[in-house]
């Protein structure tokens, strides 16, 4: 009998170790059913590092990449071990108060667009989807966290379990270590937790008990639909491969009827998309009367809006410098109107008049105002005020981006989609201009029609191809198609232009780099390609964070002891009281040249280290309530200068062979010191 209690208590509290945290990001409502889910099972919520209200709380935020050592507690949300691994490293009001703080184990997110994710990631937290929550408390057993993956643009087949039948053993092992690699589980047998039957034919136990059983919710399939998936590693509409009916051999018969027709929108005259090239106040009011409904908006990833036509309600936008300076006031205007009229506010950096009168007004950020931005609106990923913005984990959109918030009135993570992205500073393809084959980019397209057309137009161009509708045997270099059947593209074959399908492109941008066309993704196209592929287009686009952080410059040394200078500390009195406090100041601004400065008492630059700036910046802007002590930063910048000379020497030894390779930064561990030593 009490083994009976013992067996049921255990049931009834699976998630008695689990403390976790839900991303907001998931809506009030399905936030507030997990977190019922999982207290009343035992669970205990992760503790909170910054106290808000409700609707701060709900509010979206980006993801962070390349987040600095010591400003963890005053980016992220919740409590958990981002040190797991590293030494001296805990935040001081952590430190202090381990035994008060219950740090998460478990972080729950339908993507991994947050700002904790990647630090999360590093410490081997459990990061799993909705899914999991739901799976384990209708089991009564907690599920294998792994095979919930939330980074579903390479998991792919997360959250999915198959059973196989009718197909033959060696096959059908193939097929289990192929969903096992993408994320998913296999049974030998029909079981509880299985959503996926794979079959050749509609006939057998395991299909009858199934097609008798819709309640059992389980999804019987060919296994071509497997097959489909892995060749392309994204997801394809399942629904031409599903039982009772599957339509795909029907489809496939009538599709070979059709085959060799070029359509006449292949060929036509088409217009090139300008929004991304050219930004201007009527371009805006063009756009958003446009329907096109590419790159449509799904429920999986919208934010509650509540108020009609205020999606931006409590959100504080900004232009980023750089977009300012190539825009006029007309666009700055009008952006200022769409944004304060979807219920946000407009926020304008600080301007101030030049001493010579026949200059424009400058403009700068400062951290009090930049603290105060939730969206920053850019149109190249560059700039320090992107890098800021992408450090501390704030919305970073495309004007885009922005415009299709304001259009649908639904508010949508950004990073999940090239578009509403900003793109890559430097163009990923160079356009064929002088159309010489050995330079530069011409691109076609086949098959592709409607909004996935206009999309693909729009990312050539962006890219910095030169777009051409119509294939030309000397001057095209690429053929996107989605149909190896069509005549273009037997043509682009004969005439040595490469064809590939739409991945390309996308990966390519996503990578921030030229992908080679040889890689076997982006030369396959499976049965009904041009619907199959058509309908993925925009799809499973989510922005790389690698690309990301290549283009941020890594922190080697660690700046922690910098925020013994926070005034929260015991005596902030002493430095509040001190009669050269506001001589001793050292102020930091992002330039108009978008560049982060250090100013002494007398606003005259201070040449500091880049990545002291940078540092500086992020304490202010990130709301610790800091004294940049001038003496101080000054010694440490100077200790920095001595470090990277001798990582230098040491580089041109290690490269000569004249040493043993020793660790380059030696000295690294030690610019704590300096500041004690001031």
């Amino acid at each position: 009998m009490t083994t009976i209690n013992l067996e049921e208590n255990e049931k009834k509290f699976i998630f008695k170790d689990v403390i976790f945290w839900i991303n907001p990001n998931l809506g009030k409502e399905q936030c507030s059913k997990l977190s019922k889910i999982l207290t009343k099972r035992g669970a205990t919520p992760a503790s909170q590092l910054q106290t808000t209200n409700q609707d701060q709380d709900f509010k979206l935020r980006g993801f962070a990449v390349g987040v600095p050592h010591g400003l963890q507690e005053n980016i992220f949300r919740f409590a958990f071990e981002w040190n797991r691994n590293k030494e001296n490293e805990t935040p001081q009001n952590i430190q202090k108060e381990q035994n008060q703080y219950k740090f998460a184990t478990h972080i729950i997110s339908s993507d991994i667009y947050f700002p904790e994710y990647e630090a999360a990631l590093s410490s081997d937290l459990n990061i799993v989807t909705p899914l999991w929550v739901e799976k384990s408390a209708r089991f009564g057993k907690k599920q294998d966290e792994k095979c919930y993956s939330c980074d579903t643009d390479k998991k792919i087949f997360s959250g999915m379990v198959i059973t196989a039948s009718q197909i033959p053993s060696s096959d059908r092992e193939a097929l289990y270590g192929s969903v096992l690699a993408y994320g998913g589980q296999y049974r030998q047998n029909l079981v509880k937790d299985v959503t996926h039957l794979v079959l050749i034919s509609g006939t057998g136990n395991k299909y009858d008990q199934v097609i008798s059983n819709p309640k059992l919710k389980i999804k019987i399939l060919l296994p071509h639909w497997f097959e489909q998936c892995i060749n392309l590693g994204v997801l394809v509409d399942d629904r031409q491969y599903l039982f009772p009916d599957p339509q795909i051999f029907k489809m496939i018969s009538l599709n070979q009827n059709t085959e060799n027709k070029d359509s006449v929108e292949d060929n036509d005259e088409e217009k090139i998309p300008k929004l991304d090239s050219s930004l201007s106040a009527e371009n805006i009011a063009e756009y958003l009367d446009n329907n096109d409904d590419q790159n449509n908006i799904g429920p999986d990833f919208l934010a509650e809006n509540n108020d009609e036509n205020l999606v931006l309600k409590n959100y504080n936008v900004a232009l980023s410098l750089n977009l300012l300076s190539m825009v006029d006031s007309n666009f700055i205007e009008k952006m200022k109107q769409l944004i304060q009229g979807s219920g946000g506010n407009f926020i304008e950096p600080t301007r101030f008049d030049s001493e010579d009168n026949n200059t424009d007004q400058s403009v700068f950020w400062t951290p009090p105002e930049f603290q105060k931005i939730d969206i920053l609106i850019c149109q190249h990923r560059s700039g320090s005020d992107f890098e800021i913005a992408t450090r501390l984990g704030k919305l970073v959109g495309s004007v885009v981006w922005i415009i299709k918030v304001i259009k649908f009135q639904k508010m949508h993570i950004p990073g999940k989609h090239i578009i509403d992205y900003p793109l890559p500073e430097n163009q990923i393809l160079k356009s064929n201009s002088n159309k010489n084959m050995t330079h530069g980019y011409t691109i076609a397209l086949s098959g592709y029609s409607g909004s996935a057309r206009e999309y693909l137009k729009r990312l050539i161009v962006s890219m910095g191809a030169e777009y051409a509708p119509q294939l030309s045997k000397n001057m095209h270099t690429h053929l996107i198609a989605s149909n190896p059947n069509r005549i273009k593209f037997g043509n682009a074959r004969l005439w040595n232009c490469h064809t590939v399908n739409h991945l390309w492109l996308e990966r390519s941008i996503l990578e921030a780099k030229e992908l080679s066309v040889s890689h076997p993704s982006f030369t396959y196209w499976p049965p009904i390609s041009e619907m199959t592929l058509g309908k993925i287009v925009g799809s499973f686009n989510g922005i790389r964070f690698s690309a990301i952080e290549q283009q941020l410059s890594p922190f080697v040394q660690n700046y922690n002891s910098l925020l013994e200078y926070s005034l929260d500390g015991e005596n902030p009195n002493d430095i509040l009281d001190d009669p050269l406090y506001e001589s001793r100041k050292v102020k930091v601004i992002i330039s108009e040249e978008n560049k982060i400065l250090a100013l002494d008492y007398n606003n005259n630059t201070i040449d500091l280290n880049e990545h002291l700036n940078i540092y500086l910046f992020l304490i202010l802007a990130s709301g610790v309530n800091f004294f940049p002590d001038l003496e101080t930063i000054k010694a440490l910048d100077k200790k920095i200068n001595l470090v990277s000379t001798q990582v230098s020497t040491l580089k041109n030894e290690n490269e000569n062979g004249m040493h043993e390779e020793k660790n380059l930064y030696p000295a690294t561990e030690n610019l704590d010191e300096t500041i004690n030593d001031t």
